[in-house]
């Protein structure tokens, strides 16, 4: 019975990782990033909790290379990223609550620009 439990909750967890993952990127603000990994939204636009980034001219020998450095360079308290370089692009996400009742677009920018690790 004990590994019938087991077999059971091995294939929930498969499904909710295998399936639970994915997010459509259509209709996602975009913002640019450049070659310093330094991250810019687009300051006519409403703050979004995610953002659709084009790494397409940026260039990394393996996937692992790319991972390292974003995690290294473009994530922290308020932000983390989900890479696909396969499609050339990554997935930000924009954790506001830490910033209180006035989060803005330009407080966001500040910390993309001034408070992440520059390459």
């Amino acid at each position: 019975m004990k590994t019938h439990v087991k077999i059971l909750l091995f294939f929930c967890c498969f499904s909710y990782i295998s399936f639970g993952q994915t997010m459509p990127t259509e209709g996602i603000p975009t913002a640019t990033i450049s070659e310093n990994l330094i991250c810019t939204l687009n300051p006519d636009e409403p703050l979004s909790d995610y953002y659709k980034v084009d790494i397409s001219h940026l260039s990394f020998e393996n996937e692992a290379e790319a991972l390292l450095k974003f995690k290294k360079h473009l994530t922290g308290n308020l932000i983390t990223n989900e890479v696909h370089l396969d499609e050339n692009f990554i997935i930000i996400q924009i954790h506001h609550a830490s910033l209180g009742d006035s989060p803005s677009i330009e407080r966001i920018q500040n910390y993309l620009t001034n408070s992440l690790p520059k390459v």
